[in-house]
């Protein structure tokens, strides 16, 4: 004897099926049961939904663990995800702003910290100045021949040609020669002497001829003690401009400091992920189904003319309705062993055949037909095969021959105002193309002017 097969067993899908019974509710949705027996006639539809409910409970719960264990696993990795160095700005650059979020044991603070850029070494600003100052020197004498004999324009620039180094000029008499070099007075009675003075600044370090220029430091606000100390402590670590890198401390009274970037994800963020994961995961199938059933009833539409006049060509040829099915259904098979790609109309005509073979009654295997194709011009056709059995093959090719240039002429019509829709989606692309080139043209000739 042979052993019976297994049943395949769904725990998560005969769940569902229990608590909608228990609520009140159909074990499944009228609707989700017809799609499902339209898609797949040959399954059973109850065995399939809920083998499609176990999967995509068991990815929901999968989805939805991973978030928890990704948030588990961020929520720890904030406390040990620390950094120790912070990389200065090159040379000139601006300065960066902050903030760190710093644990002092059990407790955790914000500190903002201004991470500067990088400046030159003692050596490097010495040997630097002066090429800068002989450089901005012979500049600035413009076409003059020497500083003695001024009679033309100076070229006083701010730009010392090398990063992170500026040049600021003053003028002790800006109405003779202003900031800038420009001559100003005229009609001078006699030789005035104008005393420039150049600022070589690097940052905070100034280098002039005559004067020194002073620094008011910047007050900082008062803050609890743990943060101020903290806050001092980062600024001495920041305060030797001279290196690439900031070596930020890493312990405080005997207790260790941990950094967190502001830009770190909340560990929650996983979770909301993989809650949002698994509603996609649950509603995917449903959507997939409905994709497949608007795929469906398209293919059957193009294919219903091409149908009916086979239908009529062979109902001429002196076949049955029977014998015309037959013969289209041996004709696929032989296609689909050739490597034809599947059809969906001449799969239904395959059932109907496998139907009649079984001795299924004829006219109720054409309703069943039209029915399962579930499309109004199917749905007559069917009716039209079924009354034909009932009143007899009179006038029967008359009617399928008018049925046959109906369908022909919904199909022009159907395409028609498919290339009416694709026309109008077109529109917007092309008037943007279209103010592009007018942009295009107009902007040099706006521009010239």
């Amino acid at each position: 004897m042979r052993k019976k097969e297994k049943k395949a067993s769904y725990p998560l899908g005969d769940l569902a099926r229990r608590l909608r019974r228990r609520m009140g509710q159909p074990e499944y949705p009228a609707a989700r049961l017809e799609t499902q027996q339209i898609l797949y006639p040959e399954e059973d539809a109850r065995e399939a939904l809920c083998r499609e409910d176990e999967q995509r409970f068991r990815r929901a719960i999968l989805c939805v663990l991973a978030g928890i264990v990704l948030t588990m696993a961020a929520a720890l990795m904030v406390g040990t995800d620390t950094f120790t160095v912070l990389t200065r700005p090159d040379y000139g650059q601006n300065a960066r702003q902050e903030l760190l979020d710093v644990s002092l044991g059990e407790e955790e603070y914000q500190i903002p910290l201004t991470v500067e850029s990088r400046r030159y070494t003692e050596e490097e600003w010495e040997r630097l100045r002066e090429e800068v100052w002989k450089q901005a020197e012979e500049k600035a004498l413009g076409e003059n021949d020497s500083w003695e004999h001024i009679t033309t324009d100076l070229v006083l620039t701010e730009d010392s040609g090398i990063p992170g180094i500026d040049l600021i000029w003053e003028s002790s008499d800006p109405e003779v020669i202003d900031y800038d070099g420009m001559l100003g007075k005229e009609g001078l009675r006699e030789e005035t002497p104008v005393t420039l003075t150049v600022y070589i600044r690097s940052e905070e370090r100034v280098w002039e001829k005559s004067l020194t220029a002073v620094v008011d430091p910047r007050p900082q606000n008062e803050t609890e003690r743990k943060q101020q100390m903290l806050s001092d402590r980062l600024r001495e670590a920041a305060s030797d401009r001279e290196q690439a890198e900031i070596r930020l401390p890493q312990e405080s009274g005997g207790q260790q400091i941990l950094y967190h970037g502001e830009d770190d994800l909340p560990p929650v963020l996983f979770l909301l992920l993989g809650l949002l994961a698994a509603g996609a995961l649950l509603y995917l199938p449903i959507q997939q189904r409905q994709e497949a059933l608007k795929n469906r009833e398209r293919e059957l539409m193009i294919a219903y003319p091409e149908l009916v006049s086979t239908l009529t060509v062979l109902m001429g040829a002196g076949l049955t309705v029977r014998g015309a099915f037959e013969r289209m259904a041996v004709s696929y098979r032989r296609q689909r062993e050739a490597g034809a790609p599947v059809m969906t109309v001449y799969e239904e005509v395959l059932l109907c055949v496998n139907s009649l073979r079984q001795g299924a009654f004829e006219e109720q295997v054409y309703v069943e037909f039209g029915r399962r194709c579930a499309l109004q011009p199917y749905l007559r056709l069917g009716s039209l095969l079924a009354a034909n059995l009932r009143k007899g093959s009179g006038g029967l090719l008359i009617l399928l021959r008018e049925e046959s240039e109906a369908a022909l002429s919904s199909r022009l019509r159907q395409a028609r105002k498919k290339g009416e829709e694709i026309s109008s989606k077109l529109l917007l692309p092309m008037l943007m193309l279209f103010a592009l080139v007018l942009v295009l043209l107009m902007a040099p000739a706006m521009m010239s002017f």
